[in-house]
Order: structure tokens, then C-alpha cells, then sequence
């Protein structure tokens, strides 16, 4: 009797043993996927992201130089206006001097966009970038397959359910 008993027991933990093999090979499957899958949609997270800054950018680049180009049109009208004030040549050393201030003015506020533009944009690329190293990192630890000499991960969470 207690023959079978100690085989009952042994069936038991073979037949233990099979299911924790069976249950790992699913688990790591279907880690596999989700792993694949997390990859597919940080990269679509990130290519879309990134559009709709360039998107904005370019958006946003647009209106300056509409406004940039009404400034010019107004500032022509003005020069204009002193040419009529002064139709006698009198004012054109003044016109001259106020046109180079002008647009060395609109040169400056430009260069001045561009680079905050820039900066703003390698700050928002740099942000998304950490962004997904730290999730790649997430998902790397818990969708990485046990290491030679350790226990399965499977056998890690029954070994926490049984204690």
C-alpha cells in the first residue's frame, strides 16, 4: 500500500511536472506575442507622433511667415507714405536707414524662430525617445525568457503561490 502510495505521489508530481512545462511553453508563447505586438505599437506610437510634431511645425513655420509677410506689406505701405511726405527726396536717407533696420529686425526674429523651433522639437523627439526606452525596458524585463540555471518564470509565480 504504501508502494503505491509513494507512486501516487510521484504520478502526481510527473503529471505537476507536464503541466508547469505545458503552462511555461504557453506563457512564453503568448509573451512572445505580446512582445511582438507592444514593438508594433510603440513603433506606430512613435512615427505618428513624430508626424504631428512635424505636421505642427510646419504648421506653425507657415503662420510666421504669413505674418512675417504682412509685416513686410505694412512696412512698405509706410515707406510709401514718408516717400508721399517727402516727395522731394528729403526723407529717403531716413526711409533707407528705417527699411534696413526693418527688415534686418524681421532677419533677426526669424533666425530667433527657427532655433526655438528647433530646440523645442529635439526636446519633444528627446522626451518620446525616453518615453519608449523606458517602455522597451519594461516590456524587455518581463517578456525576456528565463535565464540558464534559473527557475522558469511560471515556476517563479506557482513557487509564490504555494509559499
Amino acid at each position: 500500500m504504501e508502494e503505491e502510495i509513494n507512486q501516487m505521489i510521484l504520478d502526481n508530481d510527473l503529471h505537476r511536472r507536464e503541466d508547469m512545462v505545458q503552462l511555461e511553453m504557453k506563457y512564453r508563447k503568448e509573451m512572445a506575442e505580446a512582445a511582438a505586438q507592444l514593438a508594433q505599437i510603440m513603433a506606430n506610437m512613435q512615427v505618428e507622433t513624430r508626424s504631428k510634431i512635424l505636421a505642427l511645425y510646419t504648421e506653425k513655420e507657415k503662420e510666421y511667415l504669413d505674418i512675417q509677410s504682412k509685416y513686410k506689406q505694412e512696412m512698405f505701405k509706410t515707406v510709401n507714405s514718408l516717400k508721399e511726405t517727402f516727395p522731394d527726396g528729403t526723407g529717403d536717407d531716413i526711409i533707407k536707414d528705417e527699411v534696413k533696420t526693418q527688415l534686418k529686425n524681421i532677419s533677426e526674429r526669424s533666425v530667433s524662430f527657427s532655433k526655438l523651433m528647433n530646440e523645442d522639437m529635439k526636446k519633444v523627439f528627446g522626451i518620446i525617445d525616453d518615453g519608449m526606452t523606458k517602455i522597451t525596458t519594461l516590456a524587455e524585463k518581463y517578456f525576456q525568457p528565463a535565464k540558464p540555471n534559473q527557475p522558469a518564470l511560471t515556476q517563479n509565480v506557482v513557487d509564490a503561490i504555494e509559499t
